[in-house]
């Protein structure tokens, strides 16, 4: 029997140390919500844990939205978190996977009524999601890989994709979790590419690397992640400009998924921009090393087409996946029906979600003549929780190449207390070390950032919740 039985939620604003711009929005000022929830796993005391998870609120990606305010936008994030919440307190299941279908049914249900779109919905609902998982793994001093391993998570593939009836995650999951990931860095709009491209009234006042070029030498990267805007002639500019960069820096080899943020509006058009790229002989080599393009098209319109991925010559891009309308169990069979050829996993899209997607790409790999992928994704995710947890969950899913920007676009964990930077660097050495000033940085060599040691802990923390509580300085878990 599980219960819901106490909540604890926070809002902190936090402030990225240079400006993020992707899609329509620039990411600048916004909170990072901290939930804490005690769970019951029986019928005494002693069967309770505290379980914990966090998330940035950012605007204009839910919803993308242009005629409402950012602040508005944050306030209905809070509400969908608010209302998740308070509908788990009515639930009692038997296992976390009925607790959180019960609950994903009651929050649809409740956002239909008030018009809200399922993938905001789901945001609510998969910070309780992750609380429980947290709490579920800390009651059964299990990770979470051994308790999918030993299916005490009593997932149904089934309920989610019906051709994976019978099987289980064990069946269809890597045996062992990756030990490392390969960072994959994000460039956005606003970005400077060059030291020589930073104004001196906009360089920021830390140690970390500003430029792409000073990110490429600092962390070793080799894998990055290309914002497109639609704008052929600005696309094409940058994309060429970055193709030296990569030859230049990367001497040894790179690769790059590209990105467009739901920026064009049909197929057609974007096959346009595909082949006008292509057209240009200084591109080939950046071309050639795309290992996919992520939800080009409008969420309107992306699922209205069955020629994704097909070009008017025959030819075919590189492989397209969703990302943004990755909103139900449902779309991912939808998209590859319509030619996508993969998804992405983020932890704020859902968790059990990820898991039977990145299963049903397993089984049908095995059982057709296809090659569909998963790929690792960031919300501009941060520490101390939100960072850990979607490491884990990227790696136990297999996901060797997965997009990181929380580091890069805030200065480590300097946005919270210094007990809170303290407990990371001790807890978590091999992630965290701190700088000269104490801010504590999530470290990336050679590009890489080690995962193993995530696999020993509940769900990816080497703290409690009580523990990190007070080193937020919040009132006392009991």
């Amino acid at each position: 029997m599980i219960r819901l039985i106490d909540q604890r939620i926070h809002f902190f604003p936090i402030r990225t140390r240079m400006p993020f711009r992707y899609g329509i929005a620039t990411m600048r000022n916004l909170p990072i919500a901290f939930v804490f929830l005690k769970f019951q796993f029986g019928d005494g005391i002693a069967e309770t844990r505290w379980g914990m998870a966090s998330d940035l609120l950012p605007p204009r990606w839910f919803k993308k939205d242009p005629d409402q305010s950012p602040d508005s936008e944050i306030q209905e994030m809070k509400s969908v978190l608010l209302h998740a919440i308070e509908a788990a307190q009515e639930l009692e299941t038997e296992t976390p996977f009925a607790f959180w279908d019960q609950l994903h049914r009651l929050q649809l249900e409740w956002a239909e009524q008030k018009g809200i779109p399922p993938l905001l919905a789901n945001f609510g609902t998969t910070f309780v999601e992750r609380a429980l998982l947290d709490a579920f793994a800390r009651f059964h001093q299990k990770p979470l890989c051994k308790l999918i391993s030993h299916k005490k998570l009593t997932l149904e593939l089934g309920t989610l994709h019906p051709e994976l009836y019978g099987l289980s995650p064990v069946d269809l999951l890597p045996k062992t979790p990756l030990p490392r990931i390969q960072a994959r860095h994000t460039v956005g709009f606003g970005d400077p590419l060059e030291e020589r491209d930073i104004a001196a009234d906009n360089r920021v006042a830390d140690p970390l690397p500003q430029s792409l070029e000073a990110a490429i030498e600092h962390y070793g990267l080799t894998q990055f992640k290309v914002k497109i805007n639609g704008r052929l002639d600005d696309d094409l500019a940058r994309l060429r400009a970055l193709a030296k960069i990569f030859e230049r820096l990367c001497p040894q080899g790179y690769a790059l998924s590209l990105d467009g943020n739901e920026q064009f509006s049909d197929w057609p058009q974007f096959a346009a921009f595909w082949a006008q790229a292509r057209a240009s002989p200084e591109l080939h080599p950046l071309l050639e090393n795309v290992l996919f393009i992520e939800q080009p098209l409008s969420r309107s319109a992306a699922l209205s087409s069955s020629e994704i991925g097909q070009l008017p010559d025959g030819n075919e891009t590189p492989p397209v996946i969703i990302d943004e309308s990755d909103d139900g169990p449902e779309t991912f069979r939808r998209a590859l029906a319509c030619g996508y050829r993969g998804v992405s996993h983020k932890n704020c899209k859902g968790v059990f979600k990820g898991i039977a997607n990145r299963c049903l790409i397993e089984h049908r790999n095995q059982t057709s003549d296809t090659h569909l992928m998963m790929s690792g994704e960031d919300l501009c995710n941060i520490g101390p929780v939100a960072v850990l947890q979607d490491l884990t969950l990227q790696s136990l899913l297999g996901n060797a190449s997965v997009e990181r920007n929380g580091h890069h676009y805030f200065y480590g964990l300097s946005p919270f207390p210094t007990a809170v930077q303290s407990l990371l660097a001790e807890r978590h050495p091999e992630l965290f070390q701190s700088a000269i000033d104490g801010s504590a940085c999530l470290q990336i060599h050679c590009g890489e950032i080690p995962t193993a040691h995530l696999h020993h802990l509940p769900f990816g923390t080497g703290f409690t919740p009580e523990e990190l509580s007070e080193a937020l300085g919040l009132e006392t878990l009991t």
